[in-house]
């Protein structure tokens, strides 16, 4: 499982609280220095050990030729997006090797041209982040609304709003989601009265000449005020208003703004003063989690790792392309917390592998042996379920998609199968919009309108590929069966048994056929399993033999003999469409990981599902893609959230 993990330490909370007598005509600095506080209340944070990437361009007549590590950072679990910057050139793209954690070197991809300063190289930062951040809990009249403001100075010009919430019976909870490390922010709250309380209402006199109001005469400053009250007049005339003053929570003065007129009598009424009833802070720990937009993420927590199954679900996130940030409100005093992010889908590092069958006892469809290089992709860990088709199919029908098919399934845990390859194209494309992504497949070499509908026979130069969920290259497909391991006859490796796949047993016909009997495994019988039943492979991949076959992108055509880089099939091909993986009831010969197989793509069978690739750095369509998980309203004014964009 590709996870990666990190700690805060949490000392007992130091709660802030301010005597009643105080709390009147003041305003509340409850954070003020919570970095500071934090230190005190002995909070430590593992998550200081990571650290972003930096490097530097070398550049020679117009091209980045090389590019320098400086600091390899730290808390990286799969390699970063890299960016390159700047220099007034462009085109110029590279790819970082991971190892234990860091960045060990990045490889110019392309050189670009026209280069005639240094570009900036920018590695996106590691995926999970820790830091301390302030936790007010506000108590107040219960059903009232209370007002929470930030400014970052004890005497600002200006106090932002954050939010207005109504108070419950245990009180509100707010996190400051852009406090930052070493900087001083102080939050005032203000609710209606507390009957506990003795707030006091400023009252005055109107001073009314020839019928105007030409002032106020303060009779009683009241006291509590956070803020000036607003200032109303009775009596016969109209029009006139006024503003007050105030000075240490009471009204000092009153200035008329407009005298009105016919006031042959007049009285003046000033707005009760609002009141914090309790405001104490404690420090929490705050998740920041950046991963590939649009990837289904869950956070989970761990007190102690003391085994396989010490890690708890906390939540569920869509990663987008800013940083996703969650409050953890669960955590207590003297508590050590590990947190770490899954995800449903498995990165698969660039490299090269050898394709085919090393073993010369297949097909021959499987020869000749040839070198191929694959580009790095993320693939679904798991076969595409009845219940996620169902998902993104319910989605599309609602937004011009038509799909031949509903599709079939054992159980909603079981993968989806009859289903053809263009309802498997759509629905991926489907899939990618209904996350906010560019779609990866077109109707035309446009590229202008999405593949939604109908029986197309999209073409290579229709797709877009480095953007969206799509369907797997055979390449892909086979380098990332292979789970990193080479020469193997299977993804985990030379052996099978029901213990490693679901498939039809017959010990007797191959001697790597190790099952004691032979038939079908008794648990399934005759269809598919769960899918994740079986052991992953090395990339942490689940089913990539058994179960049922899979469509791939390409048309089923003969290998060549010569070194391929990233290669996408026959561009136009024959009649049918590759599928890879075999199935339920093939015996061993067909789970070996270099076994092909062609399916009409037409054709909805009841053995053939499928899984998705979702290229690194895919191109979000708009900002309101992925999610914030953040447990309070966006403040009126805020600093940028931190990420690669």
């Amino acid at each position: 499982m590709s996870n990666t993990a990190t700690q805060t330490n949490q000392a007992p909370a130091h709660p802030h609280s301010v005597p009643a007598a105080r709390r009147q005509g003041q305003l509340f600095a409850a954070a003020a220095r919570w970095l500071t506080l934090a230190l005190l209340a002995g909070f430590t944070l593992a998550a200081q050990a990571q650290r972003t990437a930096t490097a530097t361009a070398l550049v020679m007549s117009g091209f980045v030729v090389d590019i320098t590590m400086t600091d390899g950072g730290a808390g990286y679990f799969f390699p970063p997006l890299v960016k390159i910057t700047g220099g007034s050139g462009s085109g110029a793209t590279a790819e970082a090797t991971v190892t234990n954690g860091a960045v060990i070197r990045i490889n110019v991809l392309t050189t670009g041209s026209g280069y005639t300063s240094t570009p900036s190289v920018v590695v996106a930062p590691p995926p999970l982040a820790i830091q301390i951040a302030p936790k007010l809990v506000v108590d107040g009249e219960p059903g009232s609304t209370a007002k929470v403001s930030y400014a970052e100075s004890t005497m600002p010009t200006q106090w932002t709003d954050i939010t207005n919430v109504v108070l419950a019976t245990n009180g509100f909870t707010w996190c400051d989601p852009v406090a930052r490390p070493g900087q001083r922010r102080y939050q005032a709250v203000s609710v209606p009265p507390n009957p506990s309380q003795n707030p006091r209402t400023a009252a005055g006199t109107p001073v009314v000449y020839n019928s105007f109001v030409i002032g106020v005469a303060v009779t009683d400053g009241g006291a509590g005020y956070l803020s000036s009250p607003s200032v109303t007049f009775g009596g016969s005339g109209s029009g006139a208003t006024a503003e007050a003053t105030i000075n240490n929570g009471v009204v000092a003065n009153v200035t008329v703004k407009t005298t009105g007129s016919g006031y042959t009598s007049a009285s003046v009424v000033f707005s009760a003063p609002p009141r914090v009833t309790k405001l104490t802070e404690y420090q929490v720990p705050k998740v920041t989690v950046r991963w590939e937009p649009a990837t289904d993420v869950m956070l989970q927590s761990s007190e102690a790792l003391d085994g396989t199954n010490c890690w708890t679900d906390r939540n569920a996130l869509v990663a987008s392309s800013n940083a996703v940030i969650w409050f953890d409100l669960t955590a207590t005093q003297a508590m050590s917390r590990f947190f770490r992010v899954v995800s449903d889908m498995a990165f698969i590092p660039a490299g090269s592998f050898t394709m085919g069958d090393t073993f010369s006892e297949g097909y021959s469809g499987e020869l000749p042996l040839h070198s191929v290089y694959v580009s790095a992709f993320f693939l679904d860990k798991y076969d595409v379920t009845k219940a996620r088709w169902d998902e993104v199919c319910t989605w599309a029908n609602t937004h011009g998609y038509q799909f031949g098919q509903p599709g079939a399934g054992k159980a909603a845990n079981h993968p989806v199968h009859t289903v053809s390859w263009y309802d498997v194209v759509k629905w991926c494309n489907a899939r990618s919009e209904k996350a906010g992504l560019v779609p990866a497949y077109y109707t035309s070499a446009a590229q202008t309108t999405p593949y939604r509908t109908g029986s197309v026979a999209v073409q290579n130069g229709w797709v877009k590929w480095s953007s969206g969920y799509r369907l797997p290259t055979e390449a892909e497909w086979e380098k990332a069966a292979r789970g990193g391991a080479s020469g193997q006859r299977f993804p985990w490796g030379n052996t099978i048994s029901w213990t490693n796949a679901n498939y039809a047993a017959n010990p007797g016909t191959h001697a790597y056929d190790v099952n004691p009997t032979s038939g079908y495994n008794p648990i399934f019988q005759e269809g598919t399993s769960p899918v994740g039943y079986f052991p992953p492979n090395g990339y942490g991949l689940y089913d990539m033999s058994g179960n049922c076959w899979k469509w791939c992108w390409d048309w089923s055509t003969t290998y060549s003999s010569d070194s391929q880089t990233d290669p996408r099939g026959d561009p136009s091909g024959p009649s049918r469409r590759t599928c890879r993986g075999s199935r339920w009831n093939d015996q061993a010969v067909g789970c070996r990981t270099s076994n092909r197989s062609g399916c009409i793509p037409g054709e909805a069978r009841n053995d053939v599902g499928f899984r998705s690739v979702l290229p690194p750095g895919s191109e979000q369509r708009n900002s309101q893609s992925g999610a914030s998980d953040d447990p309070q309203p966006t403040p009126t004014k805020t600093a940028p959230r931190s990420g690669l964009q």
